[in-house]
């Protein structure tokens, strides 16, 4: 029978910090509904978490932690904000009793997609005038608007802004009707939600395409988020250019955590309307 003996184990670390933290440090983009997570040290009873906008105010004490008795904390995170963040372990009935922490850091996202329009596709049902009501398809009043393309693909694939595709709306505000939108609610897009108050975002913003070819009427674009209304401050001519116009949507005067739909158009403002396209993303 062979026999085998240990002579000797080396520990080159004392496992007692707290290790391993994620997000790793200088993470990007990270997610505002994220969760902090790390490896316990040893013998830990609890996990002192330090999280701020400022490193000194963790270094210099200003900081109350946040106690967990596990290696996980969701904090309350903002949308494109730096943290730093430490954590201490704690074991009270040790002889030395706090092992203090590495500074860490990490960078939320700048934004939320609500609707990015890249999901749309012809095969499943699942299309752009699905989701967005128009004139032509809604039981609701919705003016000269038609959207998508009239055969597929129902989506913009030429004309697009930050990814492979928009949604094109056809309006026509010269006969019957002195508006075009088109609608969505909330819970039908991307998002999933009518709670859009992750992050405490503070802007919406809309980017529009026009084209050449448009008839350009006394006119503007609007959008109305659940009644509370915003019009595009630019000057309406640029819905004559395939220029993407950035339409931002100030979300002071709207409860974000219960939206049920969104609303984007253009109407007659004066004695003539117009007609063509634009593309939304």
């Amino acid at each position: 029978v062979d026999y085998y003996g240990l002579s000797e184990v080396r520990f080159t670390a004392i496992p007692t910090y707290a290790a391993e933290p994620d997000p790793a440090n200088e993470a990007e983009d990270i997610a505002v509904d994220a969760a902090l997570s790390w490896k316990e040290g040893r013998d830990v009873e609890d996990n002192y978490l330090y999280i701020s906008t400022d490193p000194n105010s963790i270094t210099d004490g200003l900081v109350d932690p946040v106690v967990v008795d596990e290696a996980a904390y969701s904090p309350v995170l903002a949308l494109g904000t730096m943290y730093y963040w430490r954590v201490d372990e704690v074991n009270d009935n040790e002889a030395y009793t706090t092992w203090v922490g590495d500074i860490s850091s990490f960078s939320t996202v700048d934004s939320i997609v609500i609707d990015d329009m890249e999901d749309y596709n012809d095969t499943d049902g699942y299309t752009v005038w699905n989701i967005w009501k128009s004139g032509f398809d809604s039981a609701v009043d919705n003016g000269g608007s038609f959207m998508g393309n009239e055969s597929a693909p129902y989506a913009e694939e030429t004309v697009v802004h930050g990814g492979d595709q928009s949604a094109p709306m056809y309006y026509d505000n010269t006969g019957a009707y002195s508006f075009s939108q088109v609608v969505a609610q909330s819970v039908d897009l991307p998002i999933g939600t009518s709670d859009w108050s992750a992050g405490s975002p503070k802007t919406l913003t809309v980017w529009i395409s026009g084209d050449p070819c448009n008839v350009l009427g006394d006119e503007e674009i609007y959008c109305s988020i659940d009644g509370y209304e915003a019009v595009f401050d630019g000057t309406f001519d640029y819905i004559g250019t395939e220029r993407w116009l950035q339409f931002d949507v100030d979300l002071a005067g709207v409860d974000i955590s219960d939206i049920d739909e969104i609303t984007i158009g253009i109407r007659k403002v004066g004695s003539t309307g117009g007609s063509g396209r634009y593309s939304i993303h």
